[in-house]
């Protein structure tokens, strides 16, 4: 993609977009709900624009995963366990996101877009009910597997909100606290993103300018994000959900012109 054809607002907007869901990701999910619109109204094809966010994703959850560890709240052994079937749904996500024509990928990131900006803003438990008090975590079960590789399939497939799914499953189904669900949350993603983003590589569906400085942005949010409780950012469900509609009917209008 030729970086020239960018304009300054443009290049605004995804800094803006990558500054935001890095912290949103961080304390919850959702940024792609953000970002990947915003990289399609900058004029990326929508099979780019899914490739090109994953570095942004990438950066993020590297540096919030640092930033958990150094804390000490990131449990390694249990991450490490939970890893494979996120692995393998992942890779099976972004290869079938690849294969798909922009004009039929366009459409379903609208939709799906809409649908969990919805979820995230009006019905938050449905999506991840979260356990904010110390309890005994179960072991992983058959449930929890399955959960996790259809987490992975859809966060390889197109990532927004795929941190809700994540949470849901540890917080919902192992019953973990809200921080070590959080911490185990990104460091899942980023082994996973590696292997999608490399997917995408291969695929040539990657502006790597565009998402270098998506994820430099990204990074700035995701460390202000890991210091900032969940309970002290409730609006930012609501800044989602307007930013998503808003990025939607401009992307249809601008379709229409």
């Amino acid at each position: 993609m030729n970086l020239d054809a960018l304009s300054l607002g443009e290049w605004s907007l995804i800094s803006l977009a990558g500054l935001v869901a890095g912290f949103i990701n961080t304390i919850a999910g959702g940024g792609s709900l953000l970002t990947l619109p915003a990289l399609m109204l900058a004029g990326l094809p929508p099979s780019i624009a899914n490739g090109t966010n994953r570095i942004g994703i990438l950066m993020q959850s590297t540096a919030a995963t640092m930033s958990f560890r150094k804390a000490g709240a990131l449990d390694l052994g249990l991450s490490a366990r939970l890893l494979m079937p996120t692995l393998l749904g992942a890779v099976l996500g972004a290869y079938s996101a690849s294969i798909l024509s922009d004009a039929s990928l366009e459409p379903l990131i609208l939709i799906v877009l809409i649908i969990v900006a919805l979820l995230f803003a009006l019905r938050p438990a449905w999506v991840a009910p979260l356990h904010t008090q110390a309890s005994a975590p179960r072991s992983p079960s058959g449930w929890a597997w399955m959960g996790l590789a259809l987490t992975g399939f859809y966060g390889g497939f197109l990532q927004a909100g795929v941190g809700f799914l994540l949470l849901s499953v540890l917080s919902g189904l192992l019953r973990l606290d809200l921080t070590r669900a959080n911490a185990i949350k990104v460091a899942l993603v980023v082994p996973y993103t590696i292997v999608a983003l490399g997917i995408f590589a291969w695929a040539d569906q990657v502006a790597w300018g565009v998402g270098l400085v998506l994820g430099l942005t990204s990074v700035i949010g995701a460390r202000l994000g890991v210091r900032v409780a969940v309970e002290r950012a409730e609006w930012l469900r609501w800044l989602v959900l307007g930013a998503v509609i808003a990025s939607a009917a401009a992307i249809a209008l601008r379709k229409l012109a």
